[in-house]
């Protein structure tokens, strides 16, 4: 499954494809070289499809947009 590392502004900073079994956070922690906590207060760890949704709501036009 593929896996993105975002930001606090949504941005993505890395994304890899993971297999099963293996845990998305150790993995992007170890890039990272960073601690749970500073990990945890800096990042998020999406799904691909996941993030796709996120930006899709802020980037759809409101009816008022219109």
């Amino acid at each position: 499954m593929e896996f993105v590392l975002v930001d606090k502004y949504d941005n993505i900073n890395n994304r890899a494809e993971i297999s099963e079994g293996v845990d998305p956070k150790d993995y992007f922690m170890k890039i990272k070289q960073i601690d749970d906590k500073g990990f945890d207060q800096n990042w998020r760890i999406m799904s691909l499809s996941e993030y796709d949704k996120t930006c899709l709501l802020y980037t759809s036009p409101s009816p008022r947009d219109q």
